[in-house]
């Protein structure tokens, strides 16, 4: 996944535009505009690391190296951030609606089998 696509998906998860990912990231927009056009061949190293501090991930993982599939993307952190700041109550009730929503994908899987 390039560079673009990593600030796609993040810009997509936070509602965000190009103006917020310069402004969040100390990266100036003219920056984030030409990765959208040119591509991120010639990124400084130093852009990159703020991109990769913003989207909170590692390098290799902003420019597309392969990476352990334990790994967590992106989208999981944010997942598992936002986790932590809800009350024990709140854990449990989300915790239940996972296992229903699982329970239901499940089901949904063998009756398509069947």
């Amino acid at each position: 996944m390039s560079v673009k696509d990593q600030l796609l998906r993040y810009m997509e998860t936070h509602k965000f535009n190009r103006a917020d990912v310069a402004r969040n990231s100390g990266v100036p927009y003219t920056t984030i505009d030409g990765i959208f056009k040119k591509g991120d061949e010639n990124c400084k190293l130093s852009t990159l690391k703020k991109l990769a501090k913003l989207l909170d991930c590692s390098l290799d993982d902003l420019v597309g190296l392969e990476s352990s599939s334990d790994e967590l993307n992106p989208c999981e952190k944010l997942l598992i951030k936002k986790y932590r700041e809800l009350d024990e109550a709140n854990k449990n009730a989300l915790q239940f609606s996972i296992d229903v929503l699982l329970a239901s994908q499940e089901q949904r899987k063998k009756d398509a089998s069947a």
